[in-house]
């Protein structure tokens, strides 16, 4: 047996009662200025926005844009150029982008919100190249994509590109135009998965990647979900990007799925897990290990499951919204997910869901909950890997795992996130010998 086991093992048998927990979150409620589905959100900065939206049967669209001060817990109003549901929004930095939208009375228009611009000035409009709705949005490093989506007629396999640093506007193809794709990014790529081929029967499994790192000319990508789809979500959560339920077969019945694909851009490769129900028109976003999955519906029912993956212990549990609904939107705002809107069974919602993530716990390196004896083992197996804020092993949170998060542990041991429980804490004279005797082992590997 090696040293660092011993270590470890002994460390347990003198240290360690607590069995590990599952992390809680908060979950308050708001509501829009205007009920409405089908709208957009992104954040810019500390805000979270949501933009137009779907009214009524009668064809009437919404202008409305609701935005929440993460800083300040107070909302405010502000009014899209037009009105317009299906609206794609992207967040960089401080700006957010709601491009494209229409039900078959597509829209060029861009609407950009600055979070760091002179009052009264925060917004801003662009143009795609071409008009057209239902497209995929998301960013990458200085560029906004917006790609794909519904043209008079047909599928659109236009991408455009802004690159925030020029200030300029760029066209790049798809492999193949379709609409109802969705986009995420992760890593060095932006993704731009599945959607519908106007006119047919036929739901798309491609994925478009652009890597922002290879050489010019050789940016374009593809690869394959497990299977057709739209209506579904996507979210990215530390190195996983992550496209969830939606429709899977419109001939001969309309089926909705419940298959996750994921991609880690660690290892370049696809795995697949599954929701706790099969759902389209669902929503997701993510904060720190975790990614939220809410609402949607199947066949005759509006769904209030939130499913939650944990990206740090690889593992799902499940939550519910205030109100089952499907259609609503989703964005993340410092340690907040934000579900807003939708359709439920008495018509358009108002209602906003908000879910808080606790802080990462200083010293808890594994995501328990709880600084034990665990999170020196967690430190040691992860000893030098680097990565997002709260990777396995970071008990600092600085997205390293170093000599510094073993004294993190040390210096926080006995510590919870108030998830109740009781932890045996020993003389901190045996907690600084073994601490010390955990570095010494390591820097003799």
């Amino acid at each position: 047996m090696c040293l660092g086991c011993i270590f470890v093992a002994y460390l347990h048998l003198v240290c360690f009662t607590s069995p590990a927990r599952a992390a809680e979150f908060t979950h308050t409620t708001a509501t829009l200025s205007e009920a409405r589905w089908l709208l957009g959100a992104a954040t810019a900065g500390n805000k979270a926005i949501f933009a137009g939206g779907w009214l009524d049967g009668a064809g009437n669209f919404s202008d409305v844009i609701d935005i929440y001060d993460a800083d300040t817990g107070i909302w405010s109003t502000a009014s899209l150029s037009q009105p317009t549901p299906f609206l794609s929004g992207a967040s960089l930095g401080d700006r957010a982008f709601f491009g494209g939208g229409g039900w078959f009375s597509a829209t060029d228009r861009v609407d950009i919100y600055d979070a760091g611009a002179n009052p009264g000035e925060e917004w801003s409009t662009g143009s795609l190249s071409v008009e057209r709705e239902r497209l995929g949005a998301t960013a990458l490093g200085n560029k906004v994509f917006f790609a794909g989506g519904y043209i008079s007629g047909g599928s659109s396999d236009v991408v455009d590109i802004y690159d925030t640093s020029l200030d300029a506007w760029s066209t790049a193809s798809l492999s193949v135009g379709r609409i109802n794709l969705v986009a995420t990014s992760v890593g060095d790529k932006a993704l731009f998965g599945g959607g519908y081929y106007y006119g047919s029967n036929l739901l798309s499994n491609v994925v478009d990647i652009y890597d922002v790192n290879a050489n010019p000319g050789e940016e374009w990508s593809t690869a394959t979900l497990s299977q057709g789809r739209m209506y579904f979500a996507r979210t990215t959560v530390g190195h996983l990007a992550m496209f969830a339920g939606g429709v899977s077969e419109l001939v001969p019945t309309w089926i909705v799925t419940d298959t996750v694909d994921i991609y880690n851009s660690d290892t370049d490769q696809w795995s697949t897990a599954h929701l706790s129900v099969a759902r389209d028109n669902l929503a997701a976003a993510s904060v720190g290990d975790f990614a939220f999955f809410a609402g949607g519906n199947n066949d005759d029912f509006f769904s209030d499951v939130v499913d939650i993956y944990n990206a740090q212990t690889d593992t799902w549990t499940t939550t519910t919204l205030s109100v089952a609904r499907s259609g609503l939107a989703a964005t993340a705002v410092g340690n907040m997910v934000i579900f807003a809107g939708g359709v439920d069974a008495e018509g358009n919602s108002d209602v906003v869901d908000i879910f808080i993530v606790p802080a990462l716990l200083p010293g808890d390196a594994n995501g328990d909950g709880v600084v034990s004896a665990d999170d020196y083992s967690s430190v040691q197996s992860n000893f030098a890997n680097t990565g997002h804020a709260g990777i396995p092993g970071d008990a600092t949170g600085d997205g390293m795992v170093s000599a510094d998060d073993y004294a993190a542990v040390q210096s926080n041991f006995g510590d919870t996130t108030g998830l109740g429980g009781e932890t045996t804490v020993p003389e901190p004279g045996m907690i600084g010998l073994l601490a010390i005797g955990g570095l010494a082992l390591l820097r003799r590997r």
